[in-house]
Protein backbone atom coordinates (compact mmCIF):
# COMPACT_ATOMS: atom_id res chain seq x y z
CA UNK A 1 0.00 0.00 0.00
CA UNK A 2 1.66 3.18 -0.95
CA UNK A 3 -0.44 6.83 -1.15
CA UNK A 4 1.11 7.90 -4.66
CA UNK A 5 0.05 5.61 -7.19
CA UNK A 6 3.44 5.55 -9.60
CA UNK A 7 5.32 5.30 -6.36
CA UNK A 8 3.40 2.12 -5.48
CA UNK A 9 3.43 0.88 -9.30
CA UNK A 10 7.29 1.08 -9.37
CA UNK A 11 7.12 -1.21 -6.24
CA UNK A 12 5.00 -3.74 -7.30
CA UNK A 13 6.43 -3.56 -10.86
CA UNK A 14 10.10 -4.72 -8.95
CA UNK A 15 9.05 -6.91 -6.98
CA UNK A 16 5.91 -8.63 -9.52
CA UNK A 17 9.28 -10.34 -10.95
CA UNK A 18 9.69 -12.53 -7.47
CA UNK A 19 6.56 -12.53 -5.84
CA UNK A 20 2.80 -12.38 -5.91
CA UNK A 21 1.91 -8.70 -5.30
CA UNK A 22 -1.32 -7.11 -4.17
CA UNK A 23 -1.76 -3.66 -3.89
CA UNK A 24 -4.66 -1.74 -2.27
CA UNK A 25 -5.47 2.06 -2.37
CA UNK A 26 -5.87 2.95 1.04
CA UNK A 27 -5.58 1.26 4.32
CA UNK A 28 -9.20 0.04 5.25
CA UNK A 29 -8.97 -2.44 1.61
CA UNK A 30 -5.30 -3.19 2.40
CA UNK A 31 -6.84 -5.38 5.88
CA UNK A 32 -9.63 -6.52 4.07
CA UNK A 33 -7.12 -7.69 1.43
CA UNK A 34 -4.95 -8.86 3.97
CA UNK A 35 -7.69 -11.17 6.00
CA UNK A 36 -9.01 -12.68 2.95
CA UNK A 37 -5.57 -12.92 1.30
CA UNK A 38 -3.44 -14.17 4.31
CA UNK A 39 -0.55 -12.28 2.42
CA UNK A 40 3.51 -13.37 3.83
CA UNK A 41 4.73 -10.03 4.21
CA UNK A 42 3.40 -6.32 4.00
CA UNK A 43 4.15 -3.17 2.71
CA UNK A 44 2.71 -0.29 4.27
CA UNK A 45 2.94 3.56 3.66
CA UNK A 46 2.80 5.85 6.74
CA UNK A 47 0.37 8.47 4.67
CA UNK A 48 -2.70 6.79 3.59
CA UNK A 49 -6.22 8.03 3.25
CA UNK A 50 -9.24 5.95 5.31
CA UNK A 51 -6.70 4.67 7.87
CA UNK A 52 -3.36 5.48 8.12
CA UNK A 53 -0.10 2.91 7.91
CA UNK A 54 0.17 3.36 11.66
CA UNK A 55 -3.14 2.74 12.64
CA UNK A 56 -3.52 -0.25 9.77
CA UNK A 57 -0.48 -1.64 11.52
CA UNK A 58 -2.18 -1.45 15.00
CA UNK A 59 -5.00 -3.38 13.08
CA UNK A 60 -3.13 -5.62 12.31
CA UNK A 61 -0.79 -6.82 15.03
CA UNK A 62 -3.64 -6.58 17.67
CA UNK A 63 -5.82 -9.77 15.04
CA UNK A 64 -4.79 -13.13 16.13
CA UNK A 65 -5.30 -14.42 12.90
CA UNK A 66 -2.96 -12.04 10.99
CA UNK A 67 -0.63 -10.71 13.46
CA UNK A 68 2.29 -13.23 12.63
CA UNK A 69 2.51 -11.37 8.86
CA UNK A 70 5.96 -9.01 8.90
CA UNK A 71 5.15 -5.29 8.16
CA UNK A 72 7.76 -2.83 6.36
CA UNK A 73 6.48 0.82 6.62
CA UNK A 74 7.82 3.15 4.50
CA UNK A 75 7.94 6.97 4.86
CA UNK A 76 9.06 10.35 4.28
CA UNK A 77 8.76 10.47 7.93
CA UNK A 78 12.72 10.62 8.92
CA UNK A 79 12.75 11.49 12.44
CA UNK A 80 13.25 9.08 15.63
CA UNK A 81 9.59 10.26 16.80
CA UNK A 82 8.23 8.64 13.80
CA UNK A 83 10.34 5.73 13.37
CA UNK A 84 9.88 4.71 17.07
CA UNK A 85 5.94 5.22 16.61
CA UNK A 86 5.88 2.75 13.63
CA UNK A 87 7.98 0.40 15.29
CA UNK A 88 5.93 0.66 18.45
CA UNK A 89 2.81 -0.66 16.73
CA UNK A 90 4.53 -3.74 15.59
CA UNK A 91 6.68 -3.10 12.04
CA UNK A 92 8.88 -5.26 11.08
CA UNK A 93 10.95 -2.66 9.53
CA UNK A 94 10.66 1.31 8.73
CA UNK A 95 12.32 2.71 5.65
CA UNK A 96 13.01 6.33 5.05
CA UNK A 97 11.52 7.90 1.09
CA UNK A 98 13.31 8.03 -0.82
CA UNK A 99 15.11 3.95 -0.94
CA UNK A 100 16.70 2.25 -3.01
CA UNK A 101 14.79 -0.57 -4.53
CA UNK A 102 17.54 -2.84 -4.53
CA UNK A 103 17.92 -2.11 -0.25
CA UNK A 104 13.99 -2.80 -0.13
CA UNK A 105 14.20 -6.24 -2.11
CA UNK A 106 16.78 -7.68 -0.07
CA UNK A 107 14.36 -6.71 3.62
CA UNK A 108 11.99 -8.06 1.90
CA UNK A 109 14.17 -11.25 1.18
CA UNK A 110 15.46 -11.64 4.80
CA UNK A 111 11.73 -11.40 6.00
CA UNK A 112 10.29 -13.76 4.15
CA UNK A 113 13.73 -15.71 5.13
CA UNK A 114 13.19 -15.32 8.28
CA UNK A 115 9.47 -16.61 8.45
CA UNK A 116 10.19 -19.16 6.24
CA UNK A 117 12.88 -20.52 8.65
CA UNK A 118 11.25 -19.99 11.71
CA UNK A 119 8.24 -22.20 10.07
CA UNK A 120 10.59 -25.02 9.18
CA UNK A 121 12.15 -24.70 12.92
CA UNK A 122 8.51 -24.96 14.90
CA UNK A 123 7.12 -27.62 11.95
CA UNK A 124 10.21 -29.86 12.93
CA UNK A 125 10.07 -29.22 16.60
CA UNK A 126 6.57 -29.59 16.99
CA UNK A 127 6.44 -33.27 14.87
CA UNK A 128 9.26 -34.56 16.55
CA UNK A 129 7.76 -33.80 19.77
CA UNK A 130 4.10 -35.06 18.67
CA UNK A 131 5.89 -38.48 17.42
CA UNK A 132 7.51 -39.30 20.65
CA UNK A 133 4.50 -38.45 23.35
CA UNK A 134 1.98 -40.37 20.43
Amino acid sequence: MEDHEELAQFIAGNLADSYHVLTAENGKKALEITLEKMPNLILSDVAMSEMDGFEFCKAVKADVNINHIPIIMLTAKADSESKLEGLSFGANDYIVKPFSIDELKLRVENLLNLQNRQYEYFQKNFFATRIKYC
